[in-house]
């Protein structure tokens, strides 16, 4: 359907002659052969966007094609590129006061720290892009940052055995408790965790399924009793 789409509006980007259109067309095509697993490609298509953005000079299409390539450049590897183009996103976006663009490109820039290992980068980047994205409800952005947590946190060492998370825990659920019994609120559960406040929520909710706790008390009573604050 994305194919067949793309084609029916490159037929009519021709027949219209109309240059705006062409950098869409451009980042379309680009994003189909990302997804189908054609980098290539999907590098040829994100050029040509960008080259189509600046002549004439089209300061949000300009955003997306630096933000596309440096995305690219990450999954590459190249590092040095995707710093490039990712600050020029960046710069972009503050420019033209876009906050949603300028959130995207804070995920894409913890997504590069992460490929290069710099955990302190990621949470700063994290927290930022979710100040923008929480109070404009972007849950698909939100989930990609909650995506992004996850692989971090997959290939993090575990830090504790299966005795050491009782009731079935799993270890986020342990953290989650551990901070729940400082008296912290979920609000600062997820800013600790590098999480959206609507994940935290949820796995308070499966704590206290599993531990059978109706409320923080008792959930605060388990976790000193298991020595897990």
């Amino acid at each position: 359907m994305a194919r067949t789409w793309l084609e029916v509006y490159d037929q009519w980007i021709a027949r219209s002659g109309m240059v705006w259109g062409q950098v869409e067309s451009a980042l379309g095509w680009s994003a189909y052969h990302r997804a189908a697993g054609d980098l290539d490609l999907a590098r040829q298509h994100a050029a040509r966007a960008l080259a189509h953005a600046t002549e004439p000079r089209q300061p949000l299409a300009l955003l997306a094609a630096h933000r596309l390539l440096g995305e690219l450049a990450t999954t590459d590897g190249h590092h040095e590129d995707a710093r490039t183009h990712l600050a020029a996103a960046l710069a972009l976006a503050v420019a033209c006061a876009a906050p949603y663009e300028r959130a995207l490109t804070l995920l894409a820039l913890a997504e590069l720290h992460a490929a290069e290992g710099r955990a302190g980068e990621v949470r700063d980047h994290l927290a930022a892009a979710r100040a923008i994205l929480e109070p404009l409800a972007a849950y698909p952005a939100l989930e990609r940052a909650d995506a992004l947590v996850a692989r971090l946190e997959a290939t993090r060492a575990p830090t504790s055995g299966p005795l050491d998370r009782p009731d079935g825990l799993s270890r986020r659920e342990v953290e989650v408790l551990g901070l729940l019994a400082t008296g912290r609120s979920n609000g600062a559960i997820a800013v600790a965790l590098c999480l959206s406040p609507a994940t935290v929520q949820r796995h308070v909710a499966n704590v206290y399924g599993k531990i059978n706790a109706h409320n923080r008390a008792e959930a605060t009573a388990y976790a000193l009793r298991h020595r897990l604050a």
